[in-house]
C-alpha cells in the first residue's frame, strides 16, 4: 500500500491552521472580556464620575471626553479626595489701574476651585460699564515662571460687592500633579476700552 504524504501533510497543515485560528479567536475574545470587566465606574453625590481599574486600583476622573488620572489620593488614615486646606496666594497689584487682586485656591477630587477678588476702582467701574468683553486671565505658574494653568474671568461675570470690589468663584478640571506644580500666580487684563487719564 502506498501512502500519499502530500495529501496527509496538506490536511494536517489545514487542521493546524484551523486550530491556531480557533485558539487565537478564543484568546482575543477573552482579552475583550477581561478589558470589559477591568473598569468600574462610580458617580459621587456631586455627579463626579470616576473610573476605577479593578486590577491596579488606578483612579481616573472622567471629564468631558477624556480621563484624568487622580494621583496621591491615599493617606494613612484612609481614602481622601482632597489636599488639606485652601491656599491664599499673595496679593497682586495692577498699578496702572490702582487695583489689588486676590486669589484663593483649593484642589479636591480632580477639580481646582478658586475665588478671585478685585478691589474697587473708578477705572475698572468705567471699563465694566463700557467694555462687555473685558476679562482677567489668571496665570498659575510653576517655580520657573512657566504657565501651568490659565483661567479666564470675564469682568461682566464678576459679582459686585459694596465696599470690597468684585468677586468671582469658579472651578476647572485639574490633575493633582498639575496643581502641585503651581508655585505662584500672575494676572493679565484685556479690554478694548481706552480709559482717559485724569
Amino acid at each position: 500500500m502506498k501512502i500519499n504524504f502530500l495529501k496527509y501533510s496538506g490536511v494536517t497543515i489545514l487542521l493546524i491552521i484551523i486550530l491556531g485560528l480557533a485558539v487565537s479567536l478564543a484568546l482575543v475574545g477573552n482579552e475583550k472580556k477581561e478589558a470589559k470587566n477591568k473598569w468600574d465606574l462610580t458617580t459621587t453625590k456631586d455627579g463626579v464620575v470616576y473610573r476605577i481599574n479593578k486590577q491596579t486600583g488606578e483612579v481616573s476622573l472622567i471629564a468631558g471626553t477624556g480621563a484624568i488620572e487622580v494621583e496621591g489620593t491615599e493617606t494613612s488614615e484612609g481614602q481622601t479626595n482632597q489636599i488639606s486646606g485652601a491656599v491664599n496666594w499673595p496679593s497682586a497689584k495692577m498699578e496702572s489701574m490702582n487695583l489689588v487682586l486676590n486669589l484663593k485656591t483649593k484642589w479636591r477630587a480632580g477639580t481646582l476651585f478658586y475665588n478671585f477678588g478685585v478691589s474697587k476702582s473708578n477705572k475698572l467701574e468705567q471699563i465694566k460699564q463700557n467694555s462687555p468683553n473685558a476679562k482677567f486671565t489668571i496665570l498659575l505658574l510653576d517655580g520657573d515662571g512657566f504657565i501651568v494653568f490659565t483661567m479666564p474671568v470675564m469682568l461682566s461675570d464678576m459679582a459686585s460687592a459694596e465696599d470690597s470690589g468684585y468677586d468671582f468663584s469658579g472651578s476647572v478640571v485639574c490633575g493633582l500633579n498639575k496643581y502641585k506644580n503651581i508655585k505662584t500666580w500672575n494676572i493679565w487684563f484685556r479690554s478694548n476700552l481706552q480709559v482717559p487719564q485724569p
